[in-house]
């Protein structure tokens, strides 16, 4: 048994583990059965490490590697289609990434007919590591996509420092006259067990963001659950009260019509109507939107703003509850908070139904007073604490309908504008 092919088993379960990365990464995590798939990957193993001994014809090796690629696809939940293109692709991947450490370290003597006649330990080793780091960036760059994370640009650039970095020391330790099997050795496992610590590490990092990610949405949730429940208590209040408030009142005009006074029967029930209207702003019969409008706009009611609302929209529409709950109070929570801050107080707000979207716009007067951050306006200064992270938890649940949010200001006049598309 030579060097080279020592090494190859030796590392072989490094270049299983890029494989499973590259799968993880194409394929959604549907697998019909984990026990088919560990049995794959090591069968995957057994066979390829045998194979070393039987030939190194390269298309003979492509051949098997492609069947087995396509084999584990098998146990993805995915069309056929997809699984021949991502085969295709994670293999090109891998042998793209072979092909250029081969040029690299100046074996240039490829035929895919032909017995191979590399036998580098050095360039397995490259070829293992380099892998196998690749595999683990393509996989966290095609996640975090999947997930709407953004992976901060320093991780990549971290990513690059340390492999390039352990591959300069990898290859300052082989030295410059000989290079020795003992030297290979040491250098390509401390360069291998660098690596593998960076993505476990790595790998456990990201879980804690995302643990802290998802601990934060439960927050905004749990925030957006109890406006939902503070709106319909106060619906219910308002029912409550209307009811009461409806008995005092029928017994008044029971006792005015019995004494035949009609004149002062048609003033009580023109102001008894007049405080209803006072009572309900927006009266679309859309119960989530009328109740979010009305609970939030109280706020205001006694502070001398001009409001004008236009709702016209079905009475059902096929959008969460919770979605509208967040999209609809955080724009007007912020709108709001500018008013309040504001002199000539003012708020215009229009939602329609129209083309196969829900639409608003929000038209509110402010101090003129704006923080940016990233190209990104937060909020203003004062309301930074309670409102900053308002229209970013707007744009978080906008992106589950595809929906887009504007954002447009003249030094007295903020104007948001929101388009979601109904979900079939």
């Amino acid at each position: 048994m030579s060097a080279y092919e020592i090494f190859y088993i030796a590392t072989n379960p490094i270049f299983i583990f890029s494989v499973y990365k590259l799968f993880g990464a194409f394929f959604k995590e549907y697998i019909y059965s984990r026990k088919v798939q560990l049995f794959l990957y090591f069968f995957y193993f057994i066979s390829s490490s045998i194979l070393v001994f039987i030939t190194r014809i390269p298309i003979i090796i492509f051949i098997f590697t492609l069947i087995f690629l396509f084999l584990i696809s098998l146990n993805y939940n995915s069309s056929f289609q997809k699984k021949i293109i991502f085969v295709s692709l994670i293999y090109s991947i891998l042998l793209v990434i072979e092909i250029l450490i081969s040029i690299a370290i100046g074996f240039l003597d490829i035929s895919m007919h032909t017995s191979s006649l590399f036998n580098s330990v050095v360039g397995l080793v490259l070829v293992r590591t380099i892998t196998v780091v690749i595999s683990c960036f393509i996989s966290r760059y095609i996640k975090s996509i999947k997930s709407n994370f953004s992976v901060p640009k320093i991780y990549y650039l971290a990513f690059s420092v340390i492999l390039f970095g352990t591959l300069y020391l990898f290859f300052s330790s082989l030295g410059n006259n000989s290079i020795s099997l003992y030297n290979v050795a040491i250098g390509g496992l401390i360069l291998i067990i660098v690596n593998i610590t960076m993505i476990v590490v790595d790998e456990k990092i990201y879980e804690s963001i995302l643990a802290r990610r998802e601990k934060d949405m439960l927050i905004q949730q749990n925030i957006a659950y109890e406006n939902q429940a503070s709106i319909i208590n106060q619906s219910s209040e308002t029912i409550r009260s209307l009811n009461h408030d409806m008995k005092n009142h029928l017994i008044i005009l029971n006792k005015l019509y019995l004494d035949k006074r009609k004149d002062e029967i048609e003033e009580y029930i023109d102001k008894v109507i007049s405080q209803m209207d006072d009572i309900s702003l927006s009266k679309s019969n859309n119960f989530v939107i009328d109740s979010i409008i009305n609970f939030k706009l109280q706020k205001i009611l006694n502070k001398n703003v001009d409001i004008k609302l236009d709702i016209k929209i079905p009475e059902i529409i096929n959008i969460l509850a919770f979605d509208i709950t967040i999209i609809l109070g955080n724009l007007l929570d912020n709108a709001i908070t500018a008013i309040e801050q504001s002199s000539n107080k003012m708020l215009d707000l229009r939602i329609s139904y129209n083309l196969g979207n829900l639409i608003i716009f929000i038209d509110n007067s402010f101090d003129g007073n704006l923080i940016v951050k990233k190209d990104k306006l937060k909020t203003t200064k004062s309301a930074y604490t309670n409102h900053g992270m308002g229209i970013d938890n707007v744009e978080k649940s906008l992106k589950n309908y595809g929906g887009e949010i504007r954002i447009k200001h003249t030094d007295k006049i903020f104007s948001v504008s929101v388009i979601i598309p109904y979900k079939n």
